[in-house]
């Protein structure tokens, strides 16, 4: 849509976009931070005021850490004096970059498709992202269930290996503890050090190669990616990411977010989900959860959040609730960047995968490592593209 100016608008309720300050930057190339206050210190000299000086003289002392966590500025009052000087310095320097920039870039090819993207990532934003909260929530107890019964035949197999019982107060989180435990007390083999010299507990480097010998330091990998899931995921992310009126996660979708191009998303982060997670126990129990299965389309009655204001508010002619519902699908180029590189450089060995149709991660992770094909794991293909 276009509005009477022939300004680019988008059918939710923003305002139209004459240009983005933050995305000039991005297209100028030239700096190391888009970030407004970092900018303007490294282009021009200035400190700006920083969320954390406008906290500080508003409580007459020094923030926490956490009450710097939890602080947004749209809690403060919009009529004090250090809260609207604070704004309008914001206002001012964002100003004066666009100045200095805008002849240099509103012409350039990259300039106008980031700009003609800008209206679908605002609407992408808006729409947010359906979490089932309530697989979560079940999830979660599952996971800590068996997590625990886990960590109860880890330390059995332990003990059976060091043929003794393990402190009642052994921290399977200290890496000191653990490593004594590996290299001293189970005698394990060191494969990997760390930078002082060290046995290392490293999970990439040090563990994955003990788990193809010893299957309880396998077992141990598998509880440590169990409470990770939780205590990153599984606990948190309803409490973090449930805070919209329609119940959805609205994650940020940053078009200057990497050096290559491509989108980059935090609050959730929903372009790096987990990855699948099965596990069993030695009496057959099973725990089996594929992040993704948690991530839905909008069901029947979907309502926008705008909308739920709008009516909370006693608008008229607010849109009726979607009837219908809506499905997920996925398209991806397969390794598009590495099939280009490969044939713009002749690398044979590329080449010769993607005919074959054979993983090309795999087949990279077994010519660095000296491996059979047949013998590389998730984790040495992670090594070899470090």
């Amino acid at each position: 849509d276009r509005d009477v100016t022939g300004v680019q608008t988008c059918a939710l309720p923003i305002y139209p976009v004459l240009s983005d300050g933050l995305l000039e930057s991005f297209v100028e190339g030239r700096n190391q931070s888009h970030a407004l206050k970092k900018a303007t210190l490294a282009n021009y000299g200035h400190r700006m005021r920083e969320l954390r000086d406008l906290l500080a003289a508003l409580l007459g002392r020094s923030p926490t850490e956490k009450e710097m966590n939890s602080v947004r500025f749209s809690v403060f009052d919009a009529s004090d004096p250090e809260v609207i000087a604070y704004a309008c310095e914001d206002a001012v320097w964002a100003l004066r970059h666009h100045l200095d920039r805008w002849a240099s870039v509103k012409d350039t090819f990259v300039y106008k498709v980031e700009m003609g993207v800008l209206p679908i990532v605002c609407a992408m934003g808006d729409a947010g992202v359906q979490y089932d909260w309530n697989l979560m929530r079940a999830k979660a107890a599952e996971a800590r269930e068996f997590a625990g019964r886990l960590l109860g035949e880890i330390v059995e197999d332990f003990e059976e290996l060091a043929g003794d019982k393990l402190p009642p107060d052994f921290n399977f989180n200290s890496s000191r503890q653990f490593s004594d435990l590996l290299y001293t007390r189970c005698k394990m083999p060191v494969l990997h050090r760390t930078p002082a010299g060290k046995p290392s507990v490293d999970a990439k480097n040090a563990l994955p190669g003990l788990a193809k010998t010893y299957p309880v330091v396998a077992k141990y990998m598998g509880w440590k990616r169990l409470t990770d899931l939780c205590d990153k995921f599984l606990d948190i992310y309803e409490a973090k990411y449930s805070w919209a009126a329609d119940g959805r996660a609205h994650p940020s979708l940053m078009q200057y977010g990497t050096i290559a191009g491509r989108f980059s998303c935090e609050n959730p982060n929903y372009q790096q989900s987990p990855k699948k997670y099965h596990y069993e126990l030695r009496d057959g129990t099973v725990f089996h959860f594929n992040f993704r299965d948690a991530i839905i389309p909008a069901r029947p009655g979907l309502r926008a959040w705008w909308d739920i204001v709008l009516e909370e508010a006693g608008c008229p002619d607010v849109p009726e609730p979607e009837p219908l519902g809506w499905y997920m699908l996925g398209f991806d180029y397969s390794q598009i960047e590495l099939r280009v590189m490969a044939a713009e450089a002749g690398e044979t060995a590329l080449l010769e995968a993607f005919a074959s149709g054979e993983d090309v991660h795999t087949r990279t992770a077994s010519m660095m490592l000296h491996l059979a094909v047949a013998d590389v794991t998730e984790d040495e293909i992670g090594r070899a593209h470090v």
